[in-house]
């Protein structure tokens, strides 16, 4: 069944007011414009750490207009939207970008402020190198003949210097992120133009014409189809424009050919303020299609599906809700119809925007729901994963007690760590499924875990975390209850519903555990409340653990709630893998120091791991996509690994670590080891590495510290399995800030007398800049070993975006010495770097000075050096540590 509701406000990140512009009618049907339009220039795409949050753009990229916008789609008068009685151009503006366009008389004005909204102007196949462009203008119809699409473009302004930053015409198959597209675009990095298509192999290429711009000056751009043939063109206006044919099998994705097919013609522009001016797309025979001359305008809102559950669970007989809001192209709001896969599981009814499921019988299903004001069947539904519970009456496995923990009957089990309920042989999860603990008092439910589309809770900040509260190992399920939610010296009962987990228990086929106290085999007893010596607290997640934890995320959360804290806090780790997203928040105060410190005399933390996913896919912001996560306090870590698991084509960027304090905070980590992939690492304030392994590849080390060292220190650049790039940057810096006036800027990122390993099939550079902003990239490396099967890249840093320096880079800005190994020596530092540091003898001889002194600017000029007003002592570590 069916009904209309309402739209919803909080669709306003999926319905910005967009605008389109008319012209002449065309008799195609209207398309499925979204989010992507125009091409990725860069073969060296601008990953990492300028994208700190990518946010979910949701199901917004695909529609049409409903019956209630037909008089527009048809060309009826739109009087209040200043339309005519043509056809019209799409509009588009990226939902988190900063692009404006403005019509005036047939002029279309681009003005782009550059934000961390993405750096490419498409998805490339087979990986994703960005957020698509600001915006696009693009035909609504396909066409499937012979087609010219061309304009008079002027960029006046290039808000980021990148090869995926520009302004181009062309073509596109569509507007998800699997289309693909041809385009000829004018680049901002090196002010040309040139032919860019999807290669054969899925990647970008280049072609001719290769055409110089400059800014200011028009340039006309042209893209027509002729038979086979596609032809692109660029040249000053009013000469003879350079032009490039290919065959249109040429344009492939290397599976289909799309040159020849029916697409739609299109402009997008990324990074820049410019005019697009004579936009005019015409067919085989000449006929004009679209002229901006004669343009009207009207308003473009994406069509919207928004559900606020992706799963529900009930008991058998009961119901649960879920609230539905949906519109059509235009904002309005669209009817939706929702299908139940297995109706004897679940049934499902709609009224007013409320969705009820109501459960039949125990098992699993689905709803299907489906927004029929949107056409694009990518992005027209969403699925609810619904399980319902049904429970035994008894808990009947043989005479044999369950080989669990805590153990049936315990009196003085821990409320924190991972519980576990072992099988005959591997069990399967139902993903739909939940494991339940019930206070035995009133039968009342204290916890649900379930399988799938979790979320934790650290203070009022919710983190997504998907399956991973509970795992199958072996014979052996594991599950952890939500932070919080058990007590101690309260007693509890495991519930379990019938389809929750498939497997054989004492010989007998598995039918859950009852939710019936009366009759529950798995009750239990949590351990009387511990007394806490913050001095002294420890953790050990083993069955036979006698520490006041089990779990590392508890003690910090009892760190973080305790309003008698002390100032220095010491956690104690014992050996073991640790499955925990760890998150702190301290009380924002410099006097505080937490230790945490994993057993003495392992190898760089190899036998005290914590390791969760997560990721920049999962929670998006640098906030809260980290596994661990650390604020208001200064921190000590010693003999621990952090680990990051998100698969980075998956999570994108994913942090190990985020030492997020900021300001006058220390960090300082010793014997420990940082995985990931893309941003292992990000740090502020000031930090110390000291013989410390660091893992990753895109940007793995990076963030706003004023001064972050690395000291013999082992870093290793990781070929990333899930994607074909292999060009990775190992350190972005967004050191200080500007000035232009007097002022410092510390000694940011520096590797002293360290090792880095590159792997084969890898080019690695030293730094890359991210993008404009109001900081330096300051970076030094000294006595750095490169050493691998891979290689550097030609003049050791990637320049695609010119650096923030002071004069040379010897003192404020990227530079090295005394580097060796690889092919370095056969390379020169590129433009805008520097092999010297100035005053290394006595400014980066020590820890001290790297740490405590900055550079002083005197009228925007280097003039020497000072002491912080708040030097950190590092002495003591340096003792406790053997650190000369």
């Amino acid at each position: 069944m069916s009904t209309r509701v309402r739209r919803d406000l909080s669709l306003a990140l999926f319905a910005l007011p967009l605008l389109a512009f008319a012209a002449c009618k065309s008799d195609s049907p209207a398309p499925s414009p979204g989010h992507d339009a125009g091409p990725d220039a860069s073969t060296t795409p601008d990953l990492g750490s300028d994208r700190p949050n990518s946010p979910d753009l949701g199901p917004d990229s695909g529609a049409q207009p409903d019956a209630s916008k037909a008089d527009i789609a048809s060309g009826a008068s739109d009087a209040a939207a200043g339309g005519s009685s043509d056809a019209y151009a799409y509009f588009i503006k990226q939902a988190n970008g900063t692009t404006s366009a403005t019509p005036d008389k047939g002029t279309v004005a681009v003005s782009s402020t550059y934000s961390s909204s993405g750096n490419a102007f498409k998805f490339v196949s087979p990986n994703y190198y960005g957020t698509a462009s600001n915006g696009f203008i693009a035909l609504p119809t396909t066409m499937a003949g012979d087609f010219t699409i061309s304009a008079e473009v002027t960029i006046s302004t290039q808000n980021k210097a990148n090869n995926a930053c520009g302004i181009g015409v062309g073509m596109t198959t569509g507007f998800a992120p699997t289309d693909t597209y041809a385009y000829t675009l004018m680049r901002n990095n090196n002010n040309s133009t040139n032919a860019y298509y999807v290669s054969g192999t899925g990647a970008i290429s280049a072609a001719a014409p290769t055409v110089k711009f400059t800014n200011g000056t028009p340039l006309a751009l042209s893209f027509s189809r002729s038979g086979k043939n596609v032809t692109f063109s660029a040249g000053a206006v009013g000469e003879t424009p350079a032009t490039s044919t290919l065959a249109t099998s040429s344009l492939t994705d290397g599976s289909n050919v799309y040159g020849d097919s029916a697409v739609y013609p299109a402009v997008s522009f990324n990074n820049v303020d410019a005019s697009i001016a004579k936009l005019v797309i015409k067919d085989g025979d000449g006929k004009t299609v679209f002229d901006s001359a004669t343009a009207g305008w009207v308003n473009y809102v994406p069509a919207a599906l928004a559900v606020s559950l992706g799963s529900v669970s009930m008991v058998k007989g009961g119901s649960a809700t879920v609230t539905v809001t949906a519109n059509a192209v235009g904002g309005d709001v669209s009817t939706v119809s929702a299908v139940s896969a297995d109706p004897s599981i679940a049934t499902v009814a709609l009224e007013g925007g409320t969705l009820t499921v109501s459960g039949v019988k125990g098992g699993a299903t689905t709803i299907t729901i489906t927004n029929t004001g949107d056409p694009n069947p990518s992005t027209n539904s969403k699925t609810v994963e619904v399980a319902v519970n049904d429970y035994p009456t008894t808990d009947n496995y043989g005479s044999k007690a369950l080989t669990a923990y805590p153990a049936p009957g315990a009196t003085r089990a821990y409320p924190d760590g991972e519980f576990s309920l072992t099988f005959d042989s591997p069990p399967t999860l139902n993903k739909a499924g939940t494991i339940k603990i019930f206070k035995l008092s009133d039968g009342s439910e204290a916890d649900s875990i379930a399988f799938a589309d979790e979320v934790v809770t650290y203070g009022t900040t919710a983190i997504k975390v998907g399956s991973q509260l509970a795992r199958v190992d072996g014979n052996t399920v594991y599950f952890t209850a939500h932070l919080g939610n058990l007590g101690y010296a309260t007693d509890y009962y495991v519930v379990i519903p019938t389809t929750s987990i498939a497997g054989t228990l004492n010989g007998m086929a598995f039918n859950g555990l009852s939710n019936l106290s009366s009759v529950a085999t798995w009750k239990f007893t949590t351990k009387a409340a511990p007394t806490l010596d913050f001095t002294n607290l420890t953790v050990d997640g083993s069955q036979t653990s006698t520490a006041t934890f089990r779990s590392l995320a508890t003690a910090l959360n009892a760190v973080a709630t305790n309003a008698t804290t002390p100032d220095n806090v010491t956690i104690k780790v014992a050996a073991g893998t640790y499955r925990e997203l760890l998150r702190y928040t301290g009380p924002g105060s410099t006097a505080q120091t937490v230790t945490i410190t994993g057993p003495a005399g392992n190898k760089q933390g190899d036998n005290c791991i914590v390791q969760f996913a997560n990721g920049n896919g999962i929670n998006g912001s640098t906030q809260t996509r980290a596994s661990f996560y650390f604020s208001g306090a200064n921190l000590v870590l010693a003999n621990i690994t952090l680990k990051n698991t998100g698969i980075r084509s998956q999570v994108s960027q994913a942090e190990a670590l985020y030492f997020a304090s900021g300001g006058n905070y220390t960090m300082a980590a010793y014997n420990s080891s940082f995985v990931s992939n893309q941003d292992t690492i990000q740090t502020s304030g000031r930090t110390w590495f000291y013989k410390c392994y660091i893992e990753g590849n895109v940007d793995f080390i990076w963030g706003t510290a004023q001064a972050s060292l690395f000291e013999d220190c082992a870093l290793h650049l990781v070929v990333d399995p899930s994607s074909s790039s292999t060009s990775y940057s190992m350190i972005v810096a967004r050191t200080g800030s500007t000035v232009t006036g007097d002022g410092t800027v510390g000694k940011g990122y520096v590797v002293l007398n360290s090792a880095v390993t590159v792997d084969a099939n890898i080019t690695a550079t030293f730094g890359r800049n991210a993008g404009a902003g109001a900081y330096y990239d300051q970076i030094a490396l000294i006595n750095t070993k490169f050493s691998g099967d891979g290689t550097l890249g030609a003049g050791l840093w990637n320049t695609s975006t010119a650096p923030a320096a002071i004069g040379d880079a010897s003192v404020v800005g990227w530079k090295s010495s005394g580097c060796a190994g690889l092919n370095l020596a056969s390379l020169t530092t590129a433009d805008k770097t520097s092999t010297t540091i100035a005053d290394q003898p006595s400014e980066y001889d020590t820890r001290d000075h790297i740490l405590n002194r900055v550079i002083s600017i005197k009228s925007g000029v280097p003039a020497g050096y000072e002491t912080v007003p708040l030097p950190w002592d590092t002495s003591s570590l340096a003792t406790t540590w053997n650190a000369p």
